[in-house]
């Protein structure tokens, strides 16, 4: 028997070993095509970098070893694309898409966009004008910031369905208004106003309840600094600031947040973690909007959490 059962695992094939995947680069150079990308994501089941454009809407992709290519282009001029997050359990890309950004007849759609295929669906979100800016999903809820108004707008992914979630006094504009947004573990919205750059929190099972979390620390920047991308790390808040890339740690379930900073080589308009490492958008947005001079070329960096 022991002879027959030794026979019988010699003849079971071993298991491949996973091929050695080549390590993500520290430093991404864009083609100037990719038109001020003002957010990206990174796509682990490609291995890959995902940005958008103010210029064009396009959305480019840049995989682990800097080869860029199109995933996805408007079928019509007039768009841009903004905040970008992978959906966490479909691992399609979520991204707010503008028409007319800033004009009167503004209007903003969630893209859904299957990385693989790069197939889109659309849902348009209510209110004219709307100009959306950043986006987090909850499962089949999605929820969005709008810029220059004080909504923070749903998509139901299931029925293909928006909603106006909430609009309150506190989320208005006052310089720049609601850019980035991020869903705690425990059950909060943070939204980021860019200027006066402040952040906001929003308990979701009680969303009238909104409040300012008070911070110390570092100050996060006056224009044109700001609050713009951010992300969670962990339960700390990483957030893009232009010049200075911040962290944000609460233990009083963000009533309060202690602000610390760190210094990029340039300016970062929105952050993401791609295996562990913290990467910023180079993306030359401040330019873009004052029509001052570009310091080409777009990139994408591996960045000192601070």
């Amino acid at each position: 028997m022991r002879i027959a059962l030794l026979a019988l695992c010699a003849c079971v094939p071993e298991e491949p070993e996973a091929p050695d995947l080549p390590p993500l680069q520290s430093r991404y150079t864009l083609s100037d095509e990719a038109g001020f990308p003002e957010g990206f994501a990174y796509h682990a089941g490609s291995r890959s970098f995902l940005a958008g454009s103010l210029e064009s809407g396009r959305i480019t992709q840049i995989d682990a070893d800097g080869t860029e290519s199109v995933l996805y282009t408007p079928p019509e001029p007039g768009w841009s694309t903004l905040g970008a997050k992978i959906h966490p359990q479909s691992g399609e890309l979520l991204i707010c898409a503008v028409r007319d950004p800033s004009g009167p007849d503004a209007l903003s759609e969630l893209w859904v966009i299957d990385v693989q295929t790069g197939q889109q669906n659309a849902i348009a979100l209510q209110g004219s004008p709307s100009n959306c800016n950043d986006v987090v999903a909850d499962g089949d809820s999605v929820y969005l910031t709008d810029r220059e108004a004080s909504r923070i707008h749903r998509v139901d992914l299931a029925s293909e369905t928006s909603e106006v979630w909430l609009d309150h006094p506190e989320l208005s504009p006052q310089i720049i208004g609601n850019n980035g947004i991020v869903l705690t573990d425990s059950g909060e919205l943070i939204v980021g106003q860019y200027a006066p750059a402040r952040l906001l929190r929003i308990p979701l099972a009680s969303p009238n309840d909104i409040s300012e979390i008070a911070l110390s620390g570092e100050p996060i920047g006056t224009l044109p600094d700001g609050a713009d991308g951010i992300i969670l790390q962990g339960e700390d808040l990483l957030i893009a600031a232009n010049r200075r890339v911040l962290r944000v740690v609460s233990d009083d379930g963000w009533s309060t947040g202690e602000v610390s900073a760190s210094l990029p080589p340039v300016g970062i308009v929105a952050l993401t973690l791609a295996e562990d490492r913290l990467y910023g958008l180079k993306g030359e947005v401040v330019s873009f909007v004052l029509g001052t001079p570009t310091d080409l070329p777009f990139e994408i960096l591996e960045l000192e959490a601070p």
